[in-house]
């Protein structure tokens, strides 16, 4: 990120000290010389910072499963390439320099493209879709202890997802606080991808229901006994309740929050550079 931010800073100096020079070229060449000219070279200078991220980050598809250790590394790195390209995009984007010639700085072409696309790939999964998916893990069904009964892992468990039902805002504001509210589709995708995980992980809860039936089933065939347990028929009725009646009712509500914030992060606000060039991709 270091080594990013130094480059966007000679950059935009290069580009404010040969400025008048670049005026100059205007008086004997054609009305649309410089701006192509400053175009091309922005663009080659971040092509080249791209073929050096290229060689750190990777394609930015493969490792889909990595160690904490790593995962944190290049998610620390990720946040902080995110903010260096906010940033930098930013400042270029003021410069008299680039007026003319930043719509063009923007577009993508098979030679080179201001933001690349395992970058992009890498800021999706580290910056936006791994903190969604460690605060679903944090609030997911947990084991039980043999002492407690179902029902108590059926409020641990509503209560739970009563509360990640109401986190949308909330990683809304993370991605407004980072400059990049324009990712406001991808962010729809790991909202969407961490609420399917953290589903998934309900299939404890009907596992612990499973095992007591099973248990309480063998006892009654050991003794005899009808195997009738009304206690646990009402706590499978809670659990019932809880997933059609009480959360289904706040997972309307989770999924108009959702949408409601995919408008403000696409449409609050004049666009950023950040956001024009992504508007490109």
């Amino acid at each position: 990120a270091a080594a990013a931010q130094a480059t966007f800073q000679a950059l935009t100096q290069a580009l404010e000290e040969r400025w008048p020079l670049l005026q100059a070229l205007e008086a004997s060449a054609s009305e649309d010389s410089p701006p192509a000219l400053v175009a091309a070279t922005v663009k080659a200078a971040l092509a080249a910072l791209a073929a050096k991220l290229l060689d750190i980050i990777g394609d930015g598809k493969s490792g889909a499963q990595v160690d904490e250790a790593t995962a944190n590394q290049r998610a620390s790195m990720a946040v902080g390439l995110l903010g260096v390209y906010v940033d930098g995009f930013a400042r270029l984007q003021q410069l008299s320099a680039m007026q003319q010639a930043w719509p063009q700085v923007c577009a993508a072409t098979h030679e080179a493209e201001a933001l690349p696309w395992p970058l992009l790939r890498e800021v999706v999964r580290f910056v936006l879709l791994r903190p969604m998916e460690d605060d679903a893990a944090a609030l997911a069904p947990q084991g039980l202890a043999q002492s407690s009964r179902p029902s108590e892992a059926v409020l641990a468990a509503e209560s739970n997802a009563t509360r990640l039902l109401q986190m949308p805002s909330t990683w809304s504001r993370r991605l407004e606080s980072q400059g990049a509210a324009q990712l406001a589709v991808p962010w729809l995708a790991c909202v969407d991808e961490a609420n399917a995980a953290y589903w998934r992980q309900w299939e404890k809860l009907v596992g612990i229901f499973d095992n007591t039936l099973k248990h309480r089933s063998a006892e009654a065939a050991n003794s005899g006994a009808s195997g009738f347990d009304s206690a646990f028929l009402q706590e499978v009725m809670q659990l019932h309740s809880v997933l059609h009646d009480n959360l289904q009712q706040k997972f309307t509500t989770f999924q108009a929050d959702v949408m409601q914030q995919v408008g403000q992060l696409r449409f609050d606000g004049e666009p950023s550079a950040f956001g024009m060039v992504l508007k490109e991709k």
